[in-house]
């Protein structure tokens, strides 16, 4: 399959268009999956893209795959597909196995606190350690200084997360000390 005609731009149409072929037909997964690891220009960005469109269409499809994710998250060089792959990650729960939840706690923290990283990488690797933080909740105080860290002399975007997740943080701290359940 030649993926540059496939995957001939970026936009949402043609993204949309090759997840319901790559969901229709099992074997073009595969080969849109590996293309994310490959070097050949915006083709990992516009493969990324799709399977993170699969991964709401049609979470069982990536499922398999998020062991793979994760692993090889510290290698990727390319933004988009780091932003993509970890936008991937928060559609399912982040229940793994102690070392799988210990390199993507590593590549999380260390997306945060790289400054370099473009603002969304940021935000969902901040997302993702809040969602850990429910399972690890001696993270949280890690969490709520790494993010005020770098709270004032990050952007909008980032502080607009920021703010987000110290809210989540706070609210999910005093349910925890009165004994509410916020899942019911």
């Amino acid at each position: 399959m030649d993926l540059s005609v496939l995957l001939p731009d970026s936009g949402r149409a043609t993204a949309e268009s090759v997840a319901g072929l790559v969901l229709d037909n099992p074997v073009f997964f595969e080969e849109i999956y590996n293309a994310c690891y490959s070097s050949k220009g915006k083709i990992p960005m516009r493969a990324s893209r799709v399977i993170e469109i699969c991964s709401v269409r049609d979470p069982d499809r990536v499922k398999s795959y998020l062991h793979d994710i994760i692993r090889r998250l510290p290698g990727l060089t390319d933004e988009s597909v780091k932003r993509n792959f970890l936008k991937t990650l928060l559609n399912y729960p982040v229940d793994y196995e102690e070392d799988l939840l210990g390199l993507l706690v590593d590549y999380c923290f260390g997306r945060l606190h790289d400054i370099g990283e473009p603002v969304a990488v940021r935000a969902y690797a901040m997302t993702l350690l809040y969602e850990i933080t429910l399972l690890v909740p001696e993270l949280t105080d890690e969490l709520r200084e790494s993010i005020l860290l770098y709270f004032d002399s990050g952007s909008a975007g980032y502080q607009a997360r920021g703010i987000e997740i110290l809210k989540r943080i706070d609210t999910a701290n005093n349910d925890y000390k009165t004994g509410r359940n916020t899942d019911t």
